[in-house]
């Protein structure tokens, strides 16, 4: 394997961002360690398998429009959606997904990064920091202030 190859192998496989890779017809060509986590399938359970095992039945026609696009050359970018992993529970992601090409240019695949979507409790208290307090300085703001009055 080259060094090329090596960087490239190492830069998929240990990002931190589940990676997945997939033919114009779906079927998975990679999925790295942070897919494994995020989804709950090893690779070797994902590979050769229709994208579709982690798409809600719902959203089925959502996965279609976007392998249409992608054949068309478009990307699809910052997508807010929901997956399923292994246990069946549904998960809010952020998808980003590009055609991916032969030496010819012609669209053969896509490549898709997948990140969770953190949940709004999850950052609640940044969200109550942010309300009470200027982000640069940490003074409180005039809805704190307020807020402090109304409770005295």
């Amino acid at each position: 394997m080259s060094r090329l190859s090596q960087l490239s192998y190492s830069m998929i496989h240990d990002c931190v961002d589940a990676m997945i890779a997939k033919t114009l017809a779906g079927t998975i060509v990679s999925w790295n360690a942070a897919a494994e986590t995020l989804f709950g399938y090893t690779e070797q359970e994902a590979l050769g398998h229709s994208i579709s095992f982690i798409v809600p039945p719902e959203l089925a026609g959502e996965e279609a429009a976007i392998l249409d696009r992608l054949a068309q050359g478009q990307r699809v970018q910052d997508l807010h959606t929901h997956r399923m992993n292994k246990g069946g529970h549904r998960i809010a992601v952020t998808m980003t997904i590009s055609p991916l090409r032969d030496r010819d240019g012609q669209v053969i695949g896509a490549s898709t990064i997948v990140r969770e979507r953190a949940s709004i409790a999850d950052n609640q208290p940044d969200l109550l920091r942010l309300a009470y307090q200027d982000p640069l300085t940490s003074v409180s703001n005039r809805t704190h202030l307020l807020d402090r009055l109304e409770q005295a």
